[in-house]
């Protein structure tokens, strides 16, 4: 059962996100207009973080991928870790996938004055960024745990 909610955890964020967005449209489009709420700002915002996101995964993934002594060579064969692969491969792409979404963002001159297709795009590029920060948060914790366990042998300098 917790293997399931964390597993789903990251959509059920993303469409939330959206479901609120949508809900309280009158209140966002009036920040908008009023310019308390600067559109593209949180463009790019976004898309420098999914950069960094998918850079910072890549590396986490090439690191566990290569090692194979200590703690994690000694769970490189279980269930957990190959868990933990999927969760990692969907943050990368997650991140990735909010990268390129944004770009054409960047380049858009208005943001949306009224609920229309518009909005609705804004509503589906919030909720894809909140399901990859979870993907990303998922991560961060489950990595956290796996290099929490210290390595049997210490290397000593000289």
């Amino acid at each position: 059962m917790v293997k399931r909610i964390v597993s789903l955890a990251p959509a059920l964020i993303g469409a939330a996100s959206c479901v609120v967005l949508a809900a309280t449209q009158s209140s966002v489009l009036q920040l908008i207009t009023d310019k308390k709420l600067e559109v593209h700002g949180l463009y790019e915002a976004v898309f420098g973080w999914g950069s960094v996101q998918t850079a910072f995964l890549f590396g986490v993934y090439a690191l566990i991928l290569t090692k194979n002594d200590g703690f994690i060579g000694a769970i490189k064969d279980t269930r957990g870790l190959k868990s933990f692969y999927g969760y990692l491969k969907a943050a990368i792409y997650a991140g990735f996938i909010i990268t390129i979404v944004t770009m054409p963002l960047l380049g858009y001159p208005e943001p949306p004055d009224h609920f229309g297709m518009f909005y609705l795009i804004l509503c589906a590029w919030v909720g894809l960024f909140a399901f990859a920060f979870a993907t990303f948060i998922r991560v961060a914790y489950f990595f956290s745990v796996v290099i929490a366990v210290p390595d049997s042998k210490r290397v000593v300098a000289h």
